[in-house]
């Protein structure tokens, strides 16, 4: 019983929304910290359209978000 349970909640459409949804959102919330470290130099709007491009390639192979900003800052320098 719990098995056919579980199957049906992994195999919904509701669950897998649900899952983009959060992702999405930590992905905004990404953005908008990272943001904050953007040099003064560099346009805000700029900047972050770069760290959307960045998150696109390296959110899933990246542990934790000091890798995400070491990263910004080693292509950045």
């Amino acid at each position: 019983m719990l098995a056919g349970f579980l199957q049906s909640l992994f195999s919904s459409r509701i669950f897998y929304a649900q899952i983009i949804c959060c992702i999405v959102l930590l992905i905004e919330e990404l953005l908008e910290i990272m943001s904050s470290d953007a040099p003064h130099s560099c346009a805000r709007d700029v900047y972050q359209n770069y760290i959307k491009l960045l998150l696109s390639v390296f959110y899933v192979v990246c542990q934790n978000l000091s890798e995400l900003r070491h990263l910004v800052r080693a292509v950045l320098q």
